[in-house]
Formats: C-alpha cells, structure tokens, sequence
C-alpha cells in the first residue's frame, strides 16, 4: 500500500505538469517568453524571493543593487568603489556605483569566454530567478516552477490573463499591469473582451481549475489511504508491542504446563527448581542446582570450573526408597567421553548435598538429603507408621 501512495503521487507529479504545459502552451515557448511569463506570473501574484512554497528552504536571491542614495555611508564602501581625485586643488572621494562594477564583471567575464545568464537578461536581472543561472536545463526548471507557482497558490485567472496578453501583443511588456487592472475590475471573474478572438486562451482558467480540483480529490483518496496506512501501522504496532509482552509469559505457561506432565509423579521437585547447593570434597567442590546442572570447582589454583552434566532424568531407586536424578551431557573426559553424575535424593529434615565422590573416571555420585524424599513410599519401605 505504502508503495502505490508513493507511485501515486510521482505519476501525479508528472501528469499534471505535463497537462499544465499543455493548458498553457508551454511547449511552444522558448527560453525568453518562458522566462518572462514566469518572472510577469511571480511578481502579479506578489510572491518574493523568499517563498518557501515555491522556491523551496534552500534558495538563495541574487543581490539586489540598490541605488546610491539608498546606501549607508559604510554600506558604500562594501557597494561602491571609492576612487580619490583633485578638483580644484581639493582632494575628492568618487564612489563607482556597483552596477558599473558589475557590468565590469561581466566584462570580464565576457573577456573569460564565459558565457552570460540568460535568464537574468531575459528577465530584466529579475533577482527570484538568479538561481536558475547554475541549473543544467533552465527551460525545463522554469516551466516546472510555473506549475510549481499555479498549483501552491490556486492561481487560474492570473495565467490566463498574461497568456491572453502574450498571444494578441506578443510580448509581456505590459501585462503585469493588465492583468492587476483586470483582475480589480467588476469583471475579474470573466475573460476579458479583448481576448474574445482567442476563446482557447478563455478556457485556460476553467481548465486549470478542473484540472487541479479533480486532481486535489485525487489526492484527497490518496491522504485518506496514507491516513489509513499510519492507523494500521500504529495499530499494528501496538498488537506487535502486546505480543512482545505476552510472549514470555506464553513460553513459561507452555513450559510450565510440560513441567507439570513431566513430574506429574514427583511435583515436589518444581519446588526446588533452580535451588543451588555446595559441598567440598578434597581440592574441589561441588554444586548441584535442582533439575538443572552438576558443576566442579577447583579450590586453589586457578579455580577451574567444569560442568559435569545437564539434568536428563528423575526415577526411584530399585528398593523404592530413594529417587536418583541423573545428569547426562557433561564436559568431555579425555577417552571417556562425557562426564555423568548421579544424585541420589534421601529423606533428611533439611536440604543439604551431603557427599561427592567419584566412583569411576569421570562419573560423580553425591547423595542429597531433602524432605522432597520423605514420601509414604519410604516410610512404608523403612516400616515407618503414619499417622
């Protein structure tokens, strides 16, 4: 969806500049009635150089010469050059305004082969336009910025009124202060008299109108469906954050549920589950966490550990008194493989781990003492009566 919107509005762009250029005959015009018919449209709509919704955050206005007698007296300095001379015998500072040394500028740079800014000479140094001077394809830029103009600022009578004047007198001198005159009359909101034997000119506003209304429902669609978009991934954003948070919780259930079935016979266990105990034997000692792993430590030295085995089981010993948890999976022991451990649970009135020895190379025996191995069994087993 999110990539439709965005093809949406590219082609958007394109067709309705492409019709823009169509409505207002752009294709026919060159470099200078296109600059013209630009620099005529900016200044009957009052837009300045600074207008960010035509010329963007980044444009930057050529200098504006001011005249002499607008300048500060430092400001000349900057400005104007200052050359002393003797008249009458009294020494005398003559400022050289900064259009002399400006048309001196481009005397050299004429004299460099470097090639003039039409589109400044074309506009009459209309400073709006001075950054079209740098660009590759100034043509194709204006006439981007002349839909650019219409579209931002709602503008249809206004070029209609300055093509109209162009296609009759063939010239813009003149039609930045027909169209003002035009659109303060009665009449603002017809075509001009005058430009009665050009009706094609007289549907340029009605077709812009169209054209850009029809376009702004479109658009209209596009937004709600953008709107819509922003709702779901909120929304989904938010289901994903619950499921992050539930997801936890959902793995301990599931765990927990499989713990239950697994010691369904022997459910006192899960209540020392993760429970550590410690038990020294010679250099090394020993601890043992509840249905999780065996591990060894050196004593002195450089205090090695080494796992001796993962939990892998729970049954009872052969005479039923005791229960033996068995650890499998160990760290390997040179040709023997991996160590193994047994722990043998006996009734005892606290939980102590009791005794570690290892019987044969690399297999641990201890014996834990809990009151988890008090069960009836044993009682019944050692002729203990109960109450």
């Amino acid at each position: 969806l999110d990539e439709v919107i965005q093809s949406r509005k590219s082609q958007r762009n394109s067709v309705l500049s492409d019709k823009t250029k169509f409505v207002l005959n752009l294709h026919q015009m060159n470099l200078e009635q296109s600059t013209q018919f630009l620099s005529s449209l900016l200044t009957v709509l009052n837009i300045d150089g600074h207008d960010e919704s035509i010329f963007g955050t980044g444009h930057v206005m050529q200098d504006e010469v001011k005249p002499h007698e607008e300048y500060t007296e430092e400001e000349e300095q900057s400005h104007y050059g200052a050359e002393e001379i003797i008249e009458d015998g009294d020494v005398k500072t003559v400022f050289t305004p900064a259009v002399e040394k400006t048309e001196s500028k481009s005397q050299e740079d004429s004299n460099n082969n470097q090639k003039p800014c039409e589109v400044l000479e074309f506009s009459k140094n209309d400073h709006r336009l001075g950054h079209l001077c740098s660009v590759e394809d100034p043509l194709a830029a204006i006439q981007s910025l002349i839909y650019t103009v219409i579209e931002s600022k709602k503008a249809y009578s206004e070029p209609m009124l300055l093509l109209g004047f162009w296609t009759t007198r063939h010239t813009f001198a003149g039609s930045e202060e027909y169209a003002r005159s035009h659109l303060a009359s009665e009449l603002a909101d017809t075509c001009p008299m005058d430009l009665s034997e050009v009706p094609h000119v007289c549907a340029v506003k009605g077709l812009l109108s169209e054209t850009f209304i029809q376009d702004s429902r479109s658009m209209q669609e596009v937004e709600t469906l953008s709107a819509q978009l922003a709702e779901l991934r909120q929304l989904e954003s938010t289901l994903q954050s619950q499921i992050n948070d539930l997801t936890p919780r959902k793995d301990a259930a599931e765990q927990a549920s499989k713990d239950l079935e697994f010691y369904a016979d022997h459910l006192e266990y899960l209540a020392l589950r993760d429970q550590c105990f410690e038990v020294n034997d010679g250099k090394f000692a020993y601890s043992l966490c509840m249905l999780g792993r065996v591990t060894q430590r050196e004593l002195e030295g450089d205090h090695n550990s080494v796992v001796l085995g993962e939990f892998d089981s729970l049954e009872p010993t052969s005479d039923g008194q005791h229960m033996v948890m068995h650890f499998k999976r160990g760290q390997h022991c040179h040709a023997f493989g991996d160590r193994t451990a047994d722990v043998t649970v006996q009734c005892g009135p606290v939980n102590t781990l009791s005794a570690a020895s290892e019987p044969s190379t690399c297999y641990y025996a201890f014996t834990f003492h809990s009151p988890v191995a008090c069960t009836p069994q044993f009682a019944y087993v050692n002729g203990i009566l109960l109450p």
